[in-house]
C-alpha cells in the first residue's frame, strides 16, 4: 500500500526524484540517467522502486510533467505550440503533439482551440454582461 511505501528506505529516493524533476529544466536532458546520477542511486534502482511504489515507470512520469507544464504554457496564450514543444523537451513537434493526445487525448492544437479559446470566450462574456 501507499503508507507502507513510505515507510520504506527506498521512498526517500522517489521523493528526490520528483523534487529533482519538478525543478529541472525541461527542455535538458531529462532521463533515468540524469535523474540517477542527481540523487545518487542507480538507474536501474531509480525505474525498480518507481514502478514498484507508484506504478508508473519513471519514463512515463517524465512524461506527464513535460505535459502537464506544456498545457501551463499553452494556457498561457503566450507561446505557440511549436515553442512548448521546445520549451518542454520534446524532440519533435511531432513527437510533442503526439505524447500529448496519448496523455490528454486531443492534440495541442485541439486543445488550444476548446480549451484556451472556450475560456476567451467566457471571459468576454463575462465582460459583456458585467457592463450590461
Amino acid at each position: 500500500t501507499n503508507n507502507d511505501a513510505r515507510k520504506s528506505k527506498s521512498w526517500i529516493h522517489i521523493e528526490n526524484a520528483i523534487d529533482y524533476i519538478l525543478s529541472c529544466d525541461l527542455h535538458g536532458n531529462l532521463d533515468n540517467d540524469s535523474i540517477a546520477s542527481a540523487i545518487g542511486v542507480s538507474p536501474n534502482y531509480l525505474t525498480r522502486v518507481f514502478q514498484t511504489h507508484l506504478g508508473i515507470s519513471l519514463h512515463k512520469y517524465i512524461m506527464n510533467v513535460r505535459v502537464e507544464r506544456a498545457q501551463q504554457l499553452l494556457l498561457s496564450g503566450k507561446v505557440n505550440v511549436t515553442e512548448v514543444a521546445n520549451m518542454t523537451g520534446f524532440s519533435s513537434i511531432h513527437v510533442f503533439s503526439k505524447s500529448f493526445k496519448s496523455i490528454i487525448g486531443i492534440s495541442p492544437s485541439q486543445f488550444l482551440n476548446e480549451i484556451v479559446n472556450k475560456e476567451h470566450i467566457e471571459e468576454s462574456m463575462g465582460e459583456t454582461i458585467d457592463t450590461l
